[in-house]
């Protein structure tokens, strides 16, 4: 019955996609300029197969993905860190909580071309970008998931005299751990478009670099293949996590969350 729910709710959601690109393709086949404009969808498909097939999309792909996901990963890992910490430090929370918020309200963006100067062209650049993208959505994050937790469940842990670790590790992080997770959700987007911008600005190869090219080009088929890979990569990154909160925090996961992981 599971797999039956599941397969209907496939075909429902594909139907939408499915009708969108027929009517794109009979539109753009009867009208060149349109095509010229919009792209085709047939040309996208043999545009997408032919650089599967020299290898160049994958290329792209891991110029793009290995910088991303290291930016990714060290900003979410120092971020959760960093609120943890300034939770467990209030003093220093309440001083350095300005800061960390003018910060996170100016675009990491805007500090690229000041890490090309600091750190060059290469993956260097592009994972710090990254990582200044994401660092201080974590720790915000983390510092709420764990300050929103009831000062009665504190007194109920010093009550049969837990100590702090056993506080921390059996309250404070599960607690925060559905924070956490809401964060990691939110800097995929953040991460893809710190790396895009990193491409944009010097790179010779990468999925963003490729779109820009082909853009320059008037190959809007060929930024539609760039579109797709990018939104199956994201797709992808956020079902692994959901699947990753199914599992350290299965209480706070809704069966909405499940499907999507499964």
């Amino acid at each position: 019955m599971n797999f039956i729910k599941l397969t209907k709710r496939f075909f429902l959601v594909l139907t939408p996609a499915l009708v969108l690109l027929g009517v794109w393709e009979i539109f753009t086949r009867r009208n060149q300029q349109a095509a010229f404009l919009f792209g085709q969808p047939t040309v996208v498909a043999q545009i997408f197969l032919q650089r599967m097939q020299n290898g160049s999309l994958f290329t792209d792909l891991w110029a793009t993905l290995l910088p991303m996901l290291s930016g990714f990963v060290l900003g979410n890992l120092l971020g959760i860190l960093l609120g943890l910490l300034l939770w467990r430090f209030q003093n220093i929370n309440q001083i350095t909580r300005p800061y960390l918020i003018a910060l996170g309200a100016v675009p990491a963006f805007i500090f690229a071309p000041v890490l090309v100067v600091w750190f060059g062209t290469g993956i260097g650049m592009k994972i710090v970008l990254v990582f200044l993208s994401t660092v201080l959505v974590a720790a915000f994050q983390a510092t709420t998931g764990a300050s929103e937790i009831d000062p009665d469940f504190f007194d109920l842990f010093r009550t049969f005299r837990a100590k702090d670790p056993a506080i921390f590790g059996h309250l404070v992080l599960p607690s925060a751990a559905a924070w956490v997770f809401a964060g990691l959700r939110l800097n995929i987007g953040f991460a893809l478009l710190g790396e895009f911008v990193a491409e944009f600005i010097s790179s010779e190869n990468g999925i963003a670099h490729r779109a820009l090219v082909d853009a320059g080009l008037y190959n809007l088929s060929a930024v539609w293949v760039s579109a797709f890979v990018i939104a199956v990569l994201a797709i992808l990154i956020y079902t692994l996590i959901i699947r990753l909160e199914s599992v350290f925090v299965p209480w706070k996961v809704t069966p909405r969350s499940r499907e999507i992981g499964q």
